[in-house]
């Protein structure tokens, strides 16, 4: 590893950029890859940070004044990176959940979801007969509108004034449930 520094320094000094990034690269990715994985779990932006930290080096490298070891200063890199990733995702876990508790209120989204397909059906069944029918196939069996009119012997036109009206009695039923 004190060759490849040498010769990063080396070609950098000489003004041989693309060896001096190529020396860089193949000398320190994979360890700063490892060190990134091991941190955060997650291959892809385990990848994405060792780049981002090679690639600030690479576009800083005539400002920069190296003071430790290469390594040191690439390891503490990748450390802050991974640390600010991790603050994000916690960050908007944290948002996501009180999202999902505003929305959802403290049911599980599976259970609200259960609920609301039970509403749904109670409120179907209270249709008229035609109407329900309509729904049901067009809902439940994934029929199309002509596949409806057909099997029923009614027209394509009956079917949609139909789903139309089944749709918005469930509306308004379901609006005044929601409400109460």
């Amino acid at each position: 590893m004190i060759e490849a520094k040498n010769d990063f320094l080396r070609l950098l000094k000489a003004k041989e950029y693309e060896e001096a990034f190529r020396v860089l690269y193949s000398a320190y990715f994979q360890r700063m890859f490892n060190y990134a994985c091991g941190i955060l779990n997650n291959p892809n932006k385990a990848e994405d940070i060792t780049q981002e930290v090679l690639i600030d080096l690479w576009e800083k490298r005539e400002q920069l004044r190296i003071t430790v070891q290469l390594d040191t200063f690439l390891y503490k890199g990748i450390y802050f990176r991974a640390m600010n990733e991790i603050r994000k995702e916690k960050l908007h876990q944290e948002r996501e959940s009180e999202v999902e508790e505003e929305f959802y209120g403290s049911q599980d989204h599976t259970e609200w979801k259960e609920q609301l397909h039970r509403q749904i059906r109670q409120c179907a069944d209270n249709f008229p007969e035609q109407c329900r029918e309509v729904f049901y196939l067009s809902r439940y069996s994934h029929l199309s509108r002509s596949e409806i009119a057909e099997q029923m012997g009614i027209s394509v036109r009956t079917v949609d004034t139909q789903l139309y009206r089944a749709l918005k009695s469930l509306k308004n039923r379901l609006r005044k449930k929601v409400s109460r």
